[in-house]
């Protein structure tokens, strides 16, 4: 059976964290807002820790990755190589679970000490991820959340 889904909107998450969710190495994003259960959006990378100390941001076991995917970042256009399905969303406001979450993430601490510092909360979106059959190449965009797509 062939189903088409159709998607308006991508979600900017750093290239590093995209690339984690499709390799399987975590099922949850931190967006900056909250995504309600059952949104489908595309997964598009940017470069928002390109001024960041990867080391301070990726655990030990993602960094070379994470390095990696910042360096491949183009200047004017970005490759979508993935789409996502939100099944659930939470807030975290404490920082008591953030060890626990480090481990199972490839986030540090730290990051998510500072993460919880400079928004107040901390959106926990657990994901269903989907590679796409063609990476989609669009332009770059400065949005930190979500944005339009030219072509669903």
């Amino acid at each position: 059976m062939n189903s088409q889904i159709s998607i308006q909107t991508a979600l900017c998450l750093p290239s590093p964290d995209i690339e984690a969710l499709i390799q399987g190495r975590m099922i949850v994003a931190m967006p900056r807002t909250f995504i309600n259960p059952g949104k489908l959006f595309a997964l598009y990378p940017s470069n928002t820790l390109i001024n960041v100390p990867l080391e301070k941001y990726y655990r030990s076991n993602v960094l070379q990755t994470a390095k990696k995917q910042l360096g491949e970042f183009g200047s004017e256009t970005v490759l979508i190589k993935a789409w996502a399905k939100c099944e659930l969303c939470q807030v975290i406001n404490d920082s008591e679970s953030l060890n626990v979450l480090s481990q199972l993430t490839v986030w540090t601490e730290e990051a998510l000490q500072e993460n919880l510092k400079k928004r107040g909360n901390i959106f926990l979106a657990y994901l269903r991820v989907y590679r796409l059959p063609q990476p989609v190449e669009m332009p770059v965009s400065p949005s930190p959340k979500f944005i339009p797509l030219k072509q669903t």
